[in-house]
């Protein structure tokens, strides 16, 4: 019994620190709920193992002791979905995602749109490198938007068939569903190419742009034209 209890406890402790890179908001409800039951489960264990050849007065004062944990944690994790859900609730409306695996927080319409509450309206507005790089906004409460980096627009990219390089690029761009994107938390992306902050390597006219309909990042003139997505 103790063995068994060790072993779902640092099941649970893997199972809750994969969660924090599962998704971008509430997909680690799930996980953390089930890392709540594996942890209690091997504490149950692991007890009544430690227990298991002693009087009957210590079983009875474990088993109280393991229906308090267990309360106090079921409390504990109820609070703490719960301030999660209310932080996405309110991203839903402000029209932001945050990443919880690196703490970036998108804006979900691209530089143009308009978020109606539900999804991005209208055109995006598409400009060159140089104006891309100067653009500010005071949106969501916040005025430290900014360009992503190439690295940063590159973890947006979502290949449907589940295959991508090393980079993040789609290994099977003729194939996959486009816009490249999660459509569900960035709605109505066009499926384009999006400016990055980073210059072009070795090449002061060029920087990099993420292309959203095969899924790959692209050296740009600068002088070209391309939609935006801020970030902070």
């Amino acid at each position: 019994m103790k063995k068994l209890g060790i072993l779902l406890i640092a099941l649970s402790l893997l199972v809750v620190g994969t969660s924090y890179n599962i998704g971008l908001l509430s997909e680690r409800q799930s996980a953390i709920y089930l890392s709540g039951v594996l942890f209690l489960a091997g504490v149950i264990c692991f007890g009544f193992g430690v227990v298991a050849k002693e009087e009957s007065e210590n079983i009875k004062a474990f088993a109280l002791w393991t229906f308090l944990t267990t309360i106090v944690s079921l409390i504990g994790m109820k609070v703490v979905t719960d301030i999660q859900e209310a932080k996405r609730l309110q991203e839903e409306i402000n029209g932001t995602v945050t990443v919880k695996a690196n703490g970036l927080m998108w804006k979900r319409c691209s530089v143009g749109q308009t978020w109606t509450g539900t999804t991005c309206s209208g055109a995006a507005t598409k400009m060159t490198w140089t104006d891309a790089m100067k653009l500010t906004s005071n949106f969501a409460g916040h005025n430290d938007w900014r360009l992503p980096t190439k690295a940063e627009l590159m973890q947006l990219v979502v290949c449907s068939d589940g295959k991508s390089d090393t980079d993040g690029s789609c290994t099977n761009y003729m194939t996959v569903t486009r816009p490249t994107i999660n459509t569900t938390y960035f709605p109505n992306t066009p499926s384009v190419w999006f400016w990055s902050s980073s210059p072009g390597a070795g090449f002061s006219s060029n920087a990099w742009g993420v292309y959203f309909y095969y899924g790959y990042s692209y050296g740009y003139y600068k002088s070209s034209y391309g939609n935006v997505r801020l970030v902070r």
